[in-house]
């Protein structure tokens, strides 16, 4: 299609994942010190910390996609896999894995253990475990950024942190690194 643009990312809101973006806006809504927030966030190793299950989750949706099974990927949200620790939401690992476990079942009785293996073998080749992949292939619109508002209950300053989902998401916007969107830009410049 002549004025289709694909996203290098999974959707529009992986864009909006930039740590500088994340503190200021917890800067304003918190009123503490942006190095205070970013040592209570610890954003990178939080982030590392959920890569795997959650970029294993997509790399198996992409393999139910391929394929045609109906099963629903998108518009999940990120909740279903979350439970109650002390008084703030996680993501339950084990829910997740219970979750790869029926798909990755359902994969190989429709196109066997031998060609399930080798895809899987493939995407993880493609899409390491790591920050990157898990901003390009996971949905922050349903699993990061929500994932993320949890996080930052844990931070205690003069104020909780209490911003709506669209405030998020405008105040990122504001102050995203657009260097991403490139393509994006040649593109509209070329119509």
């Amino acid at each position: 299609m002549k004025y289709l643009h694909v996203l290098e990312r999974y959707c529009i809101e992986n864009y909006l994942v930039e740590e500088e973006g994340i503190l200021e806006i917890l800067h304003t809504t918190i009123v503490l010190d942006k190095s205070k927030i970013a040592k209570q966030l610890t954003l990178n190793n939080y982030l590392k910390g959920v890569s795997n299950p959650l970029i294993e989750l997509f790399l198996h949706y992409s393999i139910t996609h391929l394929h045609k099974m109906g099963i629903k990927t998108v518009s999940n949200s990120v909740t279903n896999y979350c439970k109650q620790n002390k008084s703030l939401t996680v993501l339950d690992f084990e829910k997740i894995e219970e979750k790869i476990k029926h798909l990755r079942g359902e994969i190989q009785l429709l196109i066997g253990e031998d060609a399930y293996n080798e895809t899987i073998y493939a995407l993880r080749q493609r899409w390491p475990s790591n920050f990157h992949t898990l901003t390009t292939i996971v949905s922050a619109k349903d699993y990061i950024l929500p994932l993320l508002m949890f996080r930052f209950k844990k931070i205690k300053g003069k104020e909780s942190f209490n911003l709506k989902w669209e405030s998020l998401r405008l105040g990122l916007a504001k102050t995203a690194n657009i260097d991403s969107l490139e393509s994006l830009r040649q593109k509209i410049i070329s119509a």
